[in-house]
């Protein structure tokens, strides 16, 4: 009977993968959307993927002193608990000291706001990136700045209405969002001016699981609005 018990609770415990991509083709994964429409747009960009990474060089924008921006969304329904996953990598090295860009990974609610994010952001020319996080209203700012070259994995845990951020296993924010979250989104921005420039930023691999209890909640609940229930 415990044994039983204790199956039953692992079973109910137990985690479904709502999204996993490694980038170990050649080619982006048809499932991912990419936006150069999205505010502040882009005109283009240089990407490859290849040796399991989503790899960018450039992104080109339309005008002088501003941010331009490349999405790469996906759909991923995730109402209640989740855990987002994704190992990121920045080099700035080669445009020392005046790469100005930011990598992104964000989970947008269905009202196509971004419910979290956490990045790499590096918008001075003549400084390293800091860490940058934020979920709902609430943000953080690192004061330390990272080295011109890195990697990191970073996650996007929710349990209940709390939305916790963590770079390397460090937990860097705290927050409350309770809205469904709709989609994956990973963002590459540059900013044009002259002596400023795009060094690289890619993303290794992004995961997000999420208890099988919420996603079966979650279906049984779209299938009775279905009927009107």
């Amino acid at each position: 009977m415990v044994v039983g018990m204790l199956l039953l609770c692992w079973q109910c415990s137990a985690d479904v993968t709502l999204l996993n991509d490694d980038f170990d083709g050649v080619a982006l994964d048809p499932a991912w959307d990419v936006r150069l429409d999205l505010a502040p747009p882009a005109s283009g960009w240089d990407y490859e993927v290849a040796s399991g990474s989503l790899r960018v060089t450039d992104v080109q924008g339309y005008e002088q002193e501003t941010w331009s921006s490349v999405h790469v969304r996906r759909e991923c329904r995730a109402p209640g608990d989740f855990d987002l996953s994704c190992g990121i990598f920045w080099d700035s090295i080669n445009s020392n000291p005046g790469a100005m860009q930011h990598l992104r990974v964000a989970l947008i609610d269905t009202a196509g706001s971004e419910a979290a994010l956490v990045m790499h952001y590096d918008c001075w020319a003549t400084q390293h990136g800091v860490r940058y996080a934020s979920v709902g209203s609430t943000q953080f700012q690192d004061s330390a700045h990272l080295p011109y070259i890195g990697t990191a994995v970073v996650r996007i845990e929710r349990l209940g209405d709390t939305v916790s951020v963590y770079w390397d296993g460090e937990m860097i924010l705290s927050g409350t969002e309770g809205a469904e979250v709709d989609s994956v989104d990973l963002s590459f921005w540059r900013y044009l001016r002259p002596g400023a420039y795009f060094g690289t930023e890619s993303v290794d691999y992004v995961t997000v699981t999420a208890p099988e209890t919420a996603v079966e909640s979650a279906s049984w609940s779209r299938i009775k609005a279905m009927f009107g229930r």
